[in-house]
């Protein structure tokens, strides 16, 4: 009987180390999904402010053909959107070379439990 015990223990802590990993993937996913997302949002939004840019640099264009009051206002449009693009773009690609590996987390518990598990020699 007690080599039934042993192993329903052994088989009880196996299933414990499985279940908390799958939990543990489950929430790396999520964050990776999240961090997914928010690069596509700010990627979206460096995107307008480009185009936004362009369409002002058309407008101003056609402006420097009429009175000089307005081209400072279009140019310093133009200057805050381009500037703002560029401080988006670079933040998500500095973002992005920071973001870890996926499931690191679990890769490195997953390795923890092996090194306990196996016998040493």
């Amino acid at each position: 009987m007690a080599l039934v015990d042993n192993f329903a223990k052994v088989a009880g802590t196996l299933l414990a180390i499985v279940k908390t990993r799958a939990e543990l993937i489950a929430i790396e996913l999520e964050e990776e999904w999240v961090r997914l997302l928010s690069y596509l949002l700010l990627s979206l939004s460096a995107l307008f402010c480009l185009a936004l840019t362009v369409f002002l640099a058309v407008i101003l264009v056609i402006v420097l053909c009429w009175d000089s009051c307005r081209i400072p206002a279009i140019v310093g449009m133009m200057v805050f959107f381009g500037l703002l693009t560029g401080i988006i773009w670079w933040s998500v690609r500095r973002s992005f070379r920071r973001k870890p590996r996926l499931l690191e987390l679990t890769r490195q518990e997953i390795a923890k439990d092996i090194d306990r598990l196996t016998p040493s020699a």
